[in-house]
């Protein structure tokens, strides 16, 4: 690695520190309630991140998010909506990854974990906007995933109950922000 890249893989990791919370289950926790977490703290991080030091109120904010989560999710998945054949390969190929790793010290949530889980990795020259960007939409991603596959509904019907739940996390969370007042 030469000076660059290092001083640019410090900065980013100070940055990840300061504005990046990772959600960390507990031995309770069951895959839904990972997926969920990492959804919401990726939503809590992006309206704290872009509100800090703003002139955007979260309410503000939120209302963009969930506008750019709904042209992600139209943009990502809008051609598979009728189908959920699109994901089988990829859970395929991961289910068989799990069947060679399996052994007994492994339980349940970490073999789910590694099953629906997508982890968002930095590359060189992402900034701290395109890092928060890229954890939400693995966050999605994973949730629509999940949702599709095991509750038999099509991504369209997950990404509106997705959107819901993101809405209702937001109201719950900054109701103080009159968060309703803009959606």
């Amino acid at each position: 690695m030469d000076k660059e890249e290092n001083e640019w893989i410090e900065k980013i990791q100070t940055e990840i520190k300061l504005f990046v919370t990772e959600f960390k289950p507990i031995q309770d926790d069951n895959i839904i309630e990972v997926l969920d977490g990492r959804l919401h703290f990726a939503v809590k991080d992006q309206l704290e991140y872009m509100t800090r030091g703003a002139d955007t109120t979260v309410g503000e904010y939120a209302k963009i998010l969930l506008k750019d989560l709904t042209d992600y999710i139209a943009f990502n998945w809008q051609k598979k909506d009728s189908s959920n054949f699109h994901q089988i390969t990829e859970i395929l190929n991961k289910e068989e990854i799990l069947k060679r790793e399996r052994d007994s010290n492994i339980s349940d949530l970490e073999a789910e974990i590694k099953l629906f889980v997508t982890e968002f990795k930095p590359i060189q020259d992402d900034n701290i906007i395109e890092v928060l960007d890229g954890r939400l939409h693995f966050a999605v991603k994973d949730r629509l995933e999940y949702m599709a596959r095991t509750a038999d509904m099509t991504i369209g019907e997950s990404a509106k109950i997705l959107l819901k739940d993101v809405r209702d996390y937001v109201e719950s969370n900054w109701s103080t922000e009159k968060f309703s007042d803009y959606v």
